[in-house]
């Protein structure tokens, strides 16, 4: 009982690495420019370092992931 379950499982895991092999990476911009933070005036990047937007962002991540793990646990376990 449990090949037939993991030849089902190997077809599911085969088919989704060949949607993920077709997909070309390198004509997607949005990841190519995120971490580009050079291209903005010199004026923008002061501010943006005297504000501390990096950390900020790094902060809210934290959280989210947090949260995120957080949410895993059962409500059956936390209520009284």
């Amino acid at each position: 009982m449990s090949e037939i379950f993991y030849l089902f499982l190997d077809v599911f895991f085969s088919i989704i690495e060949s949607i993920i092999t077709a997909i070309d990476f390198a004509q997607v911009t949005a990841f190519d420019s995120f971490g580009n933070w050079n291209v903005l005036p010199d004026q923008i990047l002061y501010i943006l370092y005297k504000l501390n937007i990096a950390q900020c962002l790094t902060m809210l991540a934290a959280a989210c992931l947090i949260r995120l793990t957080l949410n895993l646990i059962p409500a059956a376990f936390t209520r009284v």
